[in-house]
């Protein structure tokens, strides 16, 4: 995240004219009275006027030029504003006015600094400091020290920004230069954030925002308030941090500051990119170089392409990373970091021996006497190469340098990162107790780090890092010597439910009455999930992923079971193509031999996951499935093999979220059945009205022609809701997508806020079970949404389906719904149904529909009496009487 060292202020009172005539003065004080009450337009204007009119008077016309230059740079024109400056600065010189020549000299140097030409801009800043002290101007020595100190601290001299700035901000305390003095406070802030004291420089950073605000700064606070956002950013409050750099973007752009704009927009794109929304971050930062490459603004060059680096090595396209770090390493501004992603990218292309070699280039440029966070990060990247490169002695000492700068610098997120490394090293030598040591110091601040975000999104995000903790500390905790071992695995499994869909369950308990902070919700035991919550016959099988091992563990009423399975990077393979075969019809497999590869991967797949607890899923009457990583995208009850043969299956994010939907099961649903369905739909359609001729209070709409007959409160009244709307999926922000209700939008992230009384959501649109998918975290958008809201049960599908026979299904499903079947068998037996007929006997025409939440649900539909029932029945007795009277008569 960047900090924004800005030297520009407000440009009213710029004017110290002497020597000139009255309406000239009158002339400038009005300019300045323009610009100062925003009409900066207007200002403009009015200078390029009196410019065109080619004015005879030196001292005027270099006042002229003073402003038309100073404006275009403080609207980020750095080149354009240059000649006019230059001028400036001549007329200054032909006067032989050391006042007007200096504050030439501070607009120029800036101008010149912006464009990157930073050995000019250093001579010119000494040159304004040495001509003001020796006309003992305080407000312009003040100045040229701020300069120099911005200087200093673009080459790495944080000692020397420091004293510039300290020295500038007593100058301007002692000439009452008030918006000087907050941005030498705005200086010192940066200085001390290059130095690690971080809350040092927030205090700075603090102060001037609000100052700046008072004082109707805007320009000001917008600066104090990026640097904020920068701060929090590395204190581990993620969510605060993009908080401070949308209001500085906002402040700049309302100013019409486009320069000072891009560093607030780098910062929100590595936001994006942090949050997974890739395609989102790469139209901010192609735009900053856009406008970069129009403007002439130089110095954004390098910060961008480092930032677009990042992006493209967290997209899996590391060429592309490699490129624009190249870029990067050209300036000294940059240059460490952009070294440290050249490593980052180097063994996607080359070698693990050739990254570590390229860090040697960052050694000259970082201070390692002084804890900072270049050092933390080369260290970082130094200990990671030496631990893949199979050297863990070397590695494990680089990473307790690490630590102890993560501890200095008190950034949280450095130090667990630090321990879980540590732990590896020790594995790695076999030290088994150290190992678990430090895995448990880093699941404890794992804890209050996640904590610290309140935006949820920020807090699936940070949830899901714990996959670098808790399947490697299961796997410790299960083998430690001298314990019982059925203590154990108690204890293990009640400790990792800390991390499995945490933030799915902190959204359905809800904030807190008056506070925004989330309230822990209540996880499940294993003893209360065997003795409580499991049913006779259910079996429930819980998955966790992890890089190095992953753990299922089985559980029923009277079985515990724990199985070690490979990490997610060996089993990725086998889901993909099985994913790939359940998510297509068989007419589009390329041959025969595809096909059966596909078919032997899925096989292959089920074994590995399954083989150790076939015997308890064959004795089970319903499975209950809880996925993690890319398993939430496979349909795992219709894999070959045990679980094909079981009567019912359906699919939990977590055992807590169970334990929780089972807990608050509601009473009686009110009777109202509200279907929609979108117009464009063919089949939704006709499963709508088909709903509203077979079935008691069905409230029928079709979208968009019925969208105005829709109450506010329909989706709150409903006992069960059916959902056939058109589907807007956002992968990258899955708490957006929505569904299309005529010109509304009902997103995700506003159904989850909701209080809804219904039994059953059944989402029957493509994909509506799919979204952006976080390790530990699971499935994140609309189906997570209902359950969030309320929801018990939620039938939902993994991929696009076909339009009709989904609506053969749906009938099917609620037939059997009608008989009194529990929405798992329901749907199980309408599938079983479809999967009949030969030209849907593939899975995708029927597997990618599943149930989510508790499947034993009941929802007591009821049919509507056809109107030739009574009728029928009366002539049906009035023929047998009359056959019994004609008999009677014989």
């Amino acid at each position: 995240m960047r900090l924004g060292l800005i030297l520009l202020c407000t440009l009213f009172g710029i004017a110290q004219p002497g020597a000139l005539e009255p309406a000239t003065e009158r002339t400038l004080f009005q300019i300045d009275s323009l610009w100062a009450t925003g009409m900066r337009d207007s200002a403009t204007a009015c200078v390029v006027a009196e410019l065109e009119q080619d004015p005879n008077d030196v001292t005027y016309r270099g006042e002229l030029l003073l402003r038309r230059g100073s404006q275009g740079l403080f609207r980020g024109d750095a080149l354009g504003s240059e000649k006019y400056l230059q001028e400036a600065l001549s007329c200054a010189q032909a006067l032989a006015d050391s006042l007007q020549l200096c504050r030439a000299l501070r607009w120029l140097s800036l101008s010149i600094s912006f464009q990157g030409r930073y050995a000019e801009a250093t001579e010119l800043f000494h040159r304004l400091l040495t001509t003001a002290c020796e006309i003992e101007d305080t407000r312009h020595e003040g100045w040229g020290h701020v300069g120099l100190a911005g200087e200093a601290n673009r080459i790495g001299d944080r000692q020397g920004a420091l004293d510039h700035f300290s020295q500038a901000a007593e100058l301007f305390r002692s000439c009452g230069e008030t918006d000087g003095e907050l941005w030498a406070e705005n200086g010192l802030g940066i200085a001390f954030s290059g130095s690690g004291e971080l809350r040092t420089a927030r205090e700075h950073f603090l102060r001037v925002a609000d100052l700046a605000n008072e004082r109707g700064n805007a320009f000001l606070a917008a600066t104090a308030l990026n640097n904020l956002g920068t701060i929090e950013q590395h204190l581990g409050d993620p969510g605060r941090a993009q908080a401070f750099y949308e209001q500085a973007y906002q402040l700049h752009q309302k100013l019409g500051q486009v320069r000072e704009s891009l560093g607030p927009q780098c910062n929100l794109a590595e936001c994006q990119i942090l949050l997974g929304r890739y395609r989102e971050a790469e139209g901010l930062l192609e735009q900053c170089l856009a406008v970069c490459d129009e403007l002439g603004y130089s110095d954004h060059v390098e910060p961008a392409y480092l930032d677009l680096g990042f992006l493209y090595l967290e997209w899996n396209r590391p060429r592309e990373a490699l490129r624009c770090y190249r870029v990067a390493r050209k300036a000294m501004l940059t240059r460490v970091d952009a070294i440290l992603g050249i490593s980052r990218a180097l063994p996607h292309v080359d070698s693990l021996d050739a990254a570590l070699a390229i860090l040697d280039e960052a050694i000259p440029f970082i201070d390692q006497s002084v804890p900072n966070n270049s050092l933390l990060n080369l260290l970082g990247r130094e200990g990671q190469l030496l631990l893949e490169l199979d050297r863990p002695d070397e590695a494990l000492r680089v990473w307790r340098k690490a630590l102890k700068t993560a501890d200095a610098l008190e950034i949280r997120h450095a130090r667990i990162r630090s321990h879980s490394e540590i732990a590896l090293c020790h594995l790695a030598l076999g030290h088994a107790d150290s190992a678990l040591s430090h895995l448990e110091q880093s699941a404890a601040l794992w804890e209050v780090e996640r904590d610290v975000p309140y935006d949820p999104v920020w807090r699936e995000a940070r949830g899901a890092t714990a996959r670098f903790i808790y399947t490697d500390m299961a796997a410790l905790l299960l083998d430690r010597p001298g314990y019982d071992p059925r203590a154990n695995r108690r204890e293990t499994y009640d400790r990792l439910q800390l991390f499995k869909a945490r933030t799915l369950q902190e959204r359905m308990t809800g904030p807190e009455a008056g506070l925004q902070l989330m309230p822990t919700p209540r996880l499940v035991t294993l003893e209360e999930l065997q003795t409580e919550i499991l049913k006779p016959g259910e079996l429930l099988l819980d998955f966790y992923l992890g890089p190095r091992t992953s753990l299922l563990f089985a559980v029923s009423p009277n079985e515990f079971r724990v199985v070690r399975l490979p990490g997610d990077g060996d089993l990725t393979p086998a889901a993909d193509l099985c994913r790939g075969f359940l998510h297509a019809p068989a007419t589009t497999a390329a041959s025969a031999e595809d096909v059966e590869l596909l078919r032997s991967s899925a096989h292959t797949l089920s074994i590995a996951l399954l083989g150790d607890v076939t015997d308890l899923i064959s004795g089970a009457e319903h499975v209950i499935l809880s996925p993690d990583g890319m398993l939430h995208a496979v349909p795992l009850a219709v894999l070959p093999g045990p679980l094909e043969r079981v009567p019912r299956a359906s699919r939990v994010p977590s055992s807590s979220i169970l334990a929780m939907l089972r807990r608050t099961q509601a009473g009686a649903p009110p009777p109202t059945f509200v279907a929609l369905a979108g117009e464009e739909l063919r089949g939704a359609v006709g499963e709508v009205a088909w709903l509203a001729r077979t079935f008691r209070e069905v409230e029928c709409y079709i979208i968009p022609r019925d969208s105005l007959a829709l109450a506010r409160d329909w989706m709150e009244a409903a006992g069960l809701l059916h959902l056939a709307s058109h589907l807007e999926m956002d992968d990258q922000n899955p708490w957006r997508s929505a569904l299309r209700i005529g010109e509304q939008d009902l997103r995700a992230a506003d159904i989850a806020q909701k209080e809804l009384s219904a039994s059953l959501a059944v989402l029957a649109n493509c994909e509506s079970a799919s979204g952006r998918i976080l390790d530990g975290e699971g499935v994140l958008g609309l189906a997570g949404a209902f359950l969030s809201a309320g929801v018990p049960a939620v039938v939902a599908t993994l991929w696009p389906v076909d339009d009709e026979v989904t609506a053969q299904i749906m009938k099917r499903f609620y037939k059997h719904l009608a008989q009194g079947f529990s929405v798992t068998d329901a749907l199980r037996a309408a599938q079983h149904d479809v999967r009949a007929r030969q030209q849907q006997v593939h899975p995708f025409y029927w597997a990618g529909f599943v149930v989510i939440g508790d499947g034993d649900q009941r929802i007591g539909l009821q049919r509507r009496e056809r109107p030739f029932t009574w009728a029928g029945g009366v002539l049906a007795a009035a023929l047998v009487l009359w056959f019994l009277i004609r008999r009677n008569r014989k």
